[in-house]
């Protein structure tokens, strides 16, 4: 089917949303796609093929494995898309570069020059939504003239609007050789970063910082003591059942080939533990989850080992590490249609360790045609997540939207996801209210009256700046007024609820 493996990634994709889970073999010589059958078998899509794509063998073997590749919805048409580093690491060329779904027939369309993305060679990408408006974002680390950290806001029609650099603040250093991921690291509610490898802005040590989300998709750097590597893998999960996402980790740090699980004490500070799992390093990949559905987080690590362990291991979790159980599913189901596209809202689940504005929702439609579009690849019927490591595009807040007409959807469902990456059952809806009329008979009306801002239903609301940037973000309850802290001057403030989203210019004084 291949003939050859070595020096690639797996990556997991429904690229047809048929619901099962397919997957690129990408990296060096070319990536594959292969098609499940729903059976476990996989034959190879012909037609697929990725121009121009950054290899991982040579010099640059046991650098890069995760992080070089992306998977989410970035049109929001219901097909997943794929980002990929392109290019020579070594002659200042690199990615990330989109590719466009064309219709789940198996092959893409490189988004080339109007992406808005711009070249950072010898780094890794996160995909998630960073500033809370329901559109997957993009997050870069790498070198452009040093190394440094860039974000990409998602437009949701495949395209990007960078990202201010001012949004980190002057400490923001960049790694390249590492691994950088999303994570809600302070359970309130927005994705943090967590990044690793070597840094020239720090006389390229072997570094591990986190780097915190202030809801608006600002990051301050925040003085972690966490053990620094390269060559690495990352990954997050609550390990120990208690709230607070920890991170778990591997590479090459200062000391040799290492593993670290990092223990989250929920203020600012970890208890890492390096004698758990095995030191591996060269490219290392780690995933944290909960494998064989015990209610308990196992860590898989691959990578080389210098004291002669085994370069693959799973740990099962220990019932001493903490037990979890399963979240309740989203209630209040309601979907709305205005000018062809279809908002999904609901009201938060609950669980009994992730604080509720850390969970994270799933949403599947079953379109009348057959596809079974999901944002994390799930089973509708169970709730198990079938790609433990696509998390980091579950949705931060309670809404979602999709370019598809309200006759198309037979059914859909949204679950709740908690921070042991355990998705509750589905809550289900088969209703979509379509037309402007309806919308218009419930729409929201907001209110600004010197420095607050009232809405007249539940609603997540946005401040923006006239120049394009989100400056605060809050879920407000009907006649509850929001405090604006922001300068004087005019703004647009964008309400959404279970019934369609009104945009407002208002003057605060």
């Amino acid at each position: 089917m291949d003939g050859c493996s070595w020096e690639r990634i797996i990556v997991p994709i429904d690229y047809n949303a048929d619901g099962n889970v397919d997957l690129i073999l990408g990296g060096s010589w070319g990536s594959k796609l292969l098609r499940n059958n729903g059976a476990g078998n996989f034959t190879q899509v012909e037609d697929f093929a990725l121009d121009y794509e950054m290899s991982i063998d040579g010099d640059d073997s046991e650098k890069w494995y995760t992080g070089i590749f992306g998977i989410a919805d970035f049109n929001l048409d219901g097909y997943p898309d794929i980002i990929a580093f392109n290019g020579n690491t070594r002659e200042d060329q690199g990615g990330p570069v989109l590719y466009l779904n064309n219709g789940g027939n198996g092959t893409f369309t490189r988004k080339a020059d109007d992406s808005g993305l711009s070249s950072q060679r010898g780094g890794t990408m996160a995909v998630g939504d960073i500033n809370g408006d329901g559109k997957p974002d993009v997050v870069v680390n790498g070198w452009i003239d040093t190394d440094c950290i860039r974000a990409y806001y998602g437009n949701g029609d495949g395209t990007f609007t960078a990202a201010p650099t001012a949004m980190f603040d002057d400490t923001n250093r960049g790694t390249e050789k590492g691994h950088i991921i999303l994570v809600d690291i302070d359970a309130d509610g927005d994705l943090d970063l967590f990044v690793t490898g070597t840094s020239c802005p720090q006389d390229w040590a072997r570094v591990a910082d986190l780097y915190l989300n202030d809801g608006t998709g600002n990051f301050a750097y925040t003085e972690s003591g966490l053990t620094g590597v390269e060559g690495s893998g990352a990954d997050w999960c609550d390990v120990n059942a208690d709230g607070y996402m920890d991170l778990v980790y591997a590479g090459y740090s200062d000391n040799g080939g290492v593993t670290i699980v990092a223990i989250n004490q929920g203020d600012g500070t970890f208890v890492m533990k390096d004698s758990l799992v095995g030191g591996h390093r060269g490219g290392a990949v780690v995933m944290a989850a909960d494998f064989n559905g015990n209610y308990m987080a196992d860590i898989l690590a691959m990578g080389y080992q210098d004291n002669g362990g085994h370069h693959f291991q799973i740990m099962n979790g220990l019932a001493s590490r903490g037990v979890n159980s399963a979240p309740t599913a989203p209630t209040n189901l309601k979907a709305v249609e205005e000018n062809g596209i279809v908002t999904f809202t609901w009201d938060a689940g609950s669980d009994a360790k992730t604080p509720a504005a850390a969970l994270r929702y799933n949403v599947y439609v079953k379109t009348t045609d057959g596809r079974v579009i999901t944002v994390v690849p799930a089973n509708p019927a169970s709730g198990v997540i079938r790609s433990l490591n696509s998390i980091d595009a579950a949705l931060v807040g309670c809404s979602y939207s999709l370019r598809i007409a309200a006759a198309d959807v037979a059914e859909w469902g949204v679950q709740t996801i908690d921070g042991c990456k355990l998705g509750s059952a589905f809550a289900t809806s088969d209703e979509v209210v379509s037309g402007a009329e309806a919308v218009k008979a419930a729409a929201v009306a907001v209110k600004c009256n010197g420095r607050t801002v009232t809405v007249n239903a539940d609603a997540r609301v946005r401040v923006i700046d006239f120049a394009g940037r989100v400056v605060a973000t809050a879920s407000v309850k009907a006649g509850e007024a929001m405090s604006l802290e922001v300068e004087a001057g005019a703004y647009m403030v964008e309400a959404t609820t279970a019934q369609g989203k009104l945009t407002e210019k208002v003057i605060v004084k």
